[in-house]
């Protein structure tokens, strides 16, 4: 009975233990990341063209979801980090040393001399 535990205890650390999708691997890593199981649901069809996918490109389901899912989140990631920028440069945008007060004129800028009414047409 004994050995039969220490069977199941090697097995399950084993699991625990399989390296991550992308990570280096036992020699290049002293600390392997455990993988866990998740049940996921999708369409007949969707499957069947995942497996089919799968198996042209030489790789298993689970790395080609670890990598598509790596992907996105780093994806959303980025996102939201640029749309942080952008608010902060709204909030405080370039260009405005002035503290919001303008002190020149348009002609100004635009080296002319101040303009009169502009003629209409007809």
């Amino acid at each position: 009975m004994r050995q039969a535990a220490t069977k199941k205890q090697a097995a399950s650390a084993a699991r625990k233990t399989t390296r991550a999708v992308g990570a280096p691997s036992s020699a290049e890593s002293e600390q392997p990341t455990p993988h866990r199981n998740v049940t996921l649901s999708l369409p007949e069809p969707l499957l069947r063209r995942f497996r089919v996918y799968a198996a042209e490109q030489n790789q298993s389901m689970t790395h080609i979801a670890a990598q598509a899912i790596t992907k996105w989140m780093e994806q959303s990631d980025e996102r939201q980090r640029a749309v942080d920028r952008m608010i902060a440069r709204m909030e405080n945008p370039p260009g405005r040393s002035a503290g919001g007060k303008i002190t020149w004129t348009r002609d100004e800028l635009y080296d002319r001399e101040p303009s009169t009414s502009v003629p209409k047409r007809g």
